[in-house]
C-alpha cells in the first residue's frame, strides 16, 4: 500500500486577549466627555446661544441644573467625578442618598424658558425663531459656555422639552431641557477682540503691597491680558474677589513705566488671566479705557 502522507497537522489554538478589567474605553471616553461638559458648563454659569444656521442672533441663558439619567441635579456639589483609571464614575446626590453612575444614557442642561432674551433682537430675527421662541420642542440649537474658570466649550444641543419644575429649590419655574450632543465638543475662543502674542518681561505684585516679582506677558487684548510667572516652580498665590494685582510693563523706550490695575478672572494651566480695571501713570489712578488698551496693544505690536 501506498501512503502519501506527511507530517500529521497539529491544531493550534490562538488564545483571545483577555479583557482588561473595568470599563471599555469607549464608555471611559463618553463618561470623561461628560465630565468635561460639566466643568465647563457648571450651574449658575452663563451660556451663549443661537439657532442652527443663526449666528447673528446669539442669545444668552443661564445653567440652572442638570438633568442626568432623568435626575434633576440642582447644586454642583451634588455630582462628582472620580476619575479612576480603568473605572470613572459620576457621583450623584439625589436627596435619597447616593448614585454610581458609570452609564449616563441622556444628559441635559436645564434652563430658565421664556425670559424674554429675544426681544433683545430686532423684527427679523424675531421673527426668524418662530411663534415659540428659541427653546421650541426640537429646535437645534449651537451652545458656547462661558467660565472664567475652566476651558470654553462649543456644543450642538436640541431642545427636548419645555416643563415647569413642580418641586425642589426652583419649583414653580419654566425650563427648557437641552439635550447635549456629545460628539459635537469643541473648544472655542470667547474674546470678542484679537490679541497680540509677545513676550515682554513685566512686574506683579498681589494687592501692590506684597513682594514684587517678575512674570511674563504672553498675549494681551483690549479686554485682557495673559501672565505666566518667571521662575519655574514658582505658583500664583490664590486671588479673591477682592483681590487684584498690579503689573507693571514697559511698551516703549520713550515711553514711562505703565501699571495696570487688574482682576484675576481666569486660570490657563499655570498661566492666570487678568482683566484690567485701571491704569495708574505718574501716581495717578484712573479707569482703564479702550483708548488705553489701543495704545498699549499698538506699542507691543511694534516690540514683536
Amino acid at each position: 500500500m501506498i501512503s502519501f502522507g506527511g507530517k500529521k497537522k497539529v491544531k493550534t489554538t490562538v488564545e483571545k486577549p483577555k479583557q482588561s478589567a473595568g470599563m471599555s474605553r469607549a464608555a471611559q471616553k463618553h463618561l470623561r466627555q461628560v465630565f468635561r461638559l460639566l466643568s465647563a458648563a457648571k450651574i449658575g454659569s452663563r451660556i451663549r446661544y443661537h439657532q442652527e444656521y443663526e449666528e447673528s442672533t446669539i442669545l444668552e441663558s443661564l445653567v440652572v441644573g442638570y438633568r442626568i439619567n432623568k435626575t434633576f441635579i440642582f447644586r454642583q456639589n451634588d455630582v462628582v467625578f472620580d476619575d479612576d483609571e480603568h473605572s470613572p464614575r459620576l457621583i450623584v446626590n439625589t436627596g435619597k442618598g447616593q448614585e454610581d453612575i458609570t452609564v449616563v444614557e441622556d444628559l441635559q442642561l436645564v434652563v430658565p424658558g421664556g425670559i424674554g432674551e429675544e426681544r433683545k433682537l430686532d423684527y427679523d430675527s424675531r421673527a426668524n425663531l418662530g411663534r415659540r421662541g428659541p427653546f421650541a420642542p426640537h429646535s437645534h440649537l449651537m451652545v458656547m459656555s462661558h467660565s472664567y474658570n475652566s476651558e470654553h466649550l462649543k456644543f450642538e444641543a436640541v431642545v427636548t422639552r419645555n416643563q415647569k419644575l413642580i418641586e425642589g429649590v426652583h419649583s414653580g419655574l419654566a425650563v427648557a431641557l437641552l439635550e447635549v450632543m456629545l460628539g459635537t465638543l469643541d473648544t472655542h475662543e470667547p474674546r470678542r477682540h484679537s490679541r497680540v502674542e509677545t513676550s515682554l518681561v513685566v512686574t506683579v505684585c498681589k494687592n501692590g503691597k506684597e513682594t514684587v516679582t517678575t512674570a511674563y506677558l504672553l498675549d494681551f487684548s483690549e479686554e485682557a491680558m495673559r501672565l505666566a510667572l518667571d521662575t519655574e516652580g514658582e505658583e500664583w498665590p490664590e486671588f479673591g474677589k477682592k483681590d487684584f494685582l498690579l503689573v507693571g510693563l514697559k511698551t516703549a523706550p520713550d515711553k514711562p513705566l505703565v501699571k495696570l490695575r487688574c482682576e484675576c478672572v481666569a486660570t490657563r494651566g499655570v498661566d492666570r488671566v487678568f482683566r484690567m480695571t485701571h491704569i495708574l501713570r505718574h501716581g495717578k489712578s484712573a479707569p482703564f479705557e479702550m483708548l488705553d488698551a489701543l495704545e498699549i496693544k499698538i506699542d507691543l505690536m511694534n516690540l514683536v
